[in-house]
């Protein structure tokens, strides 16, 4: 996998990097949007919606698993 690098973040940026994180979240969450929530859980995304390789890369190679909330907000801090 790839970082992708946005605007105003560490590292060197590309110039797609905003676009990239931008079609990431939007696939990510309409993917996310027909699946039932269980409480205290988030949708999260495989690949990584921090890489060049995520769900906006518009293949459908990418899954959203339900994972309990605190564990993915902690992995991300």
């Amino acid at each position: 996998m790839h970082r992708n690098v946005p605007t105003g973040t560490w590292g060197t940026f590309s110039p797609d990097s905003d676009a990239v994180a931008a079609a990431n979240e939007s696939a990510k969450n309409s993917a996310c949007a027909s699946l039932t929530r269980p409480a205290d859980h988030d949708c999260d995304e495989f690949s990584f919606a921090s890489t060049k390789e995520g769900a906006g890369v518009g293949d459908g190679n990418f899954s959203v698993p339900m994972v309990p909330s605190t564990e993915n907000r902690s992995a991300g801090g």
